[in-house]
């Protein structure tokens, strides 16, 4: 379930031990820059395959998602909802 974050995000990499903390834009989105900035900080490794097209590996605090399928069009940050 999709819900609006608010404030800041930290984004992480186990195998690097990096962090990138990044700010949603409407609570949901991450721009297509946040998205390149935020991959380059967590592994800015051009041939590394440590993780996927964010940058992310390991446990998140979030789960995110491609917007629309595609990551050059950004990103969406969905917060897992607890029952």
């Amino acid at each position: 379930m999709k819900a609006k974050i608010m404030g800041m995000v930290t984004l992480r990499n186990d195998f690097h031990g990096t962090s990138a903390r990044v700010k949603p834009t409407d609570g949901l989105y991450l721009s297509p820059r946040q998205v390149t900035r935020a991959r380059d900080k967590l592994c800015g490794v051009s041939e590394c395959v440590c993780s996927g097209r964010l940058g992310t590996r390991g446990p998140q605090e979030v789960l995110i998602e491609p917007r629309w399928g595609d990551w050059s069009e950004g990103a969406v940050v969905c917060q897992e909802k607890e029952d």
